[in-house]
């Protein structure tokens, strides 16, 4: 089971997260959280694999995604720590159906999670907004995000949708993005 009460955030997840969100910024993006639990109970979120930048509930594509991201996981010694969402509209705070079906099938395969989604979580069957005491950051986090968007190092992040197009692309390590 993997429950956190705290979250620290690190450069190299946060970058790939806001550069998902970049590359496409006129659509829904979802990907998945990647990490380790302490011992003292905080989830170290070190990695994101993007999934989804279309309608990504079409079943057999997530689920092969989520299989896929799980053994990537397990090979890199991390976990699947739960779950990101950025919405197409900067306006639009709230959680989309299709983000809350497919976070609560992750919840449920992983007896618990999270998806972070701007100052949401959703853990346990619920959703509630996440404390800043709950969540930390490297230093420079945000500096180091907006210069990889200004260099537009989001042309080289692939995610499973691209993959599904072009079966050379390696959406789930990404090696190509300079982080």
């Amino acid at each position: 089971m993997v429950v956190a009460g705290t979250y620290h955030v690190t450069k190299k997840a946060h970058a790939k997260v806001l550069l998902h969100a970049a590359k496409y910024s006129t659509e829904p993006v979802f990907g998945v959280l990647l990490g380790s639990l302490g011992k003292d109970g905080r989830m170290l979120v070190q990695d994101a694999v993007p999934l989804f930048h279309s309608h990504f509930l079409l079943t057999p594509a997530f689920q092969t995604g989520m299989d896929q991201v799980e053994m990537y996981a397990k090979q890199i010694g991390l976990v699947i720590a739960g779950a990101y969402a950025a919405n197409e509209l900067n306006m639009n705070t709230g959680v989309e159906p299709a983000v809350a079906k497919a976070s609560s099938q992750i919840d449920n395969h992983l007896g618990g999670g999270s998806l972070l989604l701007v100052s949401y979580i959703y853990s346990s069957g619920t959703w509630k907004e996440l404390p800043a005491s709950q969540l930390t950051k490297d230093d420079g986090l945000l500096g180091h995000a907006t210069d990889l968007i200004k260099s537009r190092a989001y042309e080289t992040l692939y995610d499973l949708d691209n993959h599904l197009e072009d079966i050379s692309l390696n959406w789930l390590k990404n090696d190509a993005l300079p982080i």
